[in-house]
């Protein structure tokens, strides 16, 4: 599942240092909710309608979901336009998420 990955990356270009703990947190609490919630109301949707009924409307709102986040989300905070420079002050200038696994982190060239 490529969703915890795709969240911790994208965390770690969009929060600051001292506040990724929290936003890595509850983003994979969310998930968590997310999960214990879906399966009642897709049980209420077979119930209620058909279990065929309950995939449409699950790939309904994952479409509209998947719209809504690939119009409004940018792989980088600079270039969205509502971010402002005081929120762009706050985030490091260098990305240590990616440097993670690099030679310059272990002191090699």
């Amino acid at each position: 599942m490529a969703t915890l990955p795709a969240a911790t990356r994208a965390v770690s270009k969009w929060t600051p240092i001292e506040k990724r703990g929290t936003a890595i947190g509850a983003t994979h609490a969310a998930g968590r909710l997310g999960a214990g919630t879906a399966a009642p109301i897709v049980a209420l949707l077979i119930t209620w309608f058909s279990w065929r009924f309950s995939f449409v409307a699950v790939g309904i709102l994952s479409t509209l979901w998947a719209v809504v986040w690939w119009w409004y989300f940018h792989e980088d905070p600079r270039q969205h336009p509502r971010v402002t420079s005081a929120e762009l002050a706050a985030l490091p200038t260098t990305d240590h998420a990616t440097l993670a696994g690099s030679a310059r982190c272990r002191g090699g060239a």
